[in-house]
């Protein structure tokens, strides 16, 4: 709008307020991004595979 109507200090205003809040938005997204990649290491670490809990039933088992 306010480029069709000439005021370029309005549209240049505008343009300058989408970027910041764009760069403020990927800034906020890629921190989020990360504490869920930290948090999912945290809760998985000492998570055991089906196969792994197998094998230490078995292994007192036939140590006997």
């Amino acid at each position: 709008m306010a480029v069709a109507e000439g005021d370029a200090g309005l549209a240049a205003a505008a343009r300058e307020a989408f970027t910041s809040s764009m760069a403020a938005t990927f800034t906020i997204s890629a921190a989020g991004v990360l504490v869920a990649a930290v948090l999912a290491t945290l809760v998985m670490r000492d998570t055991r595979k089906p196969a792994d809990a197998d094998r230490e039933q078995e292994a007192p088992a036939l140590a006997v």
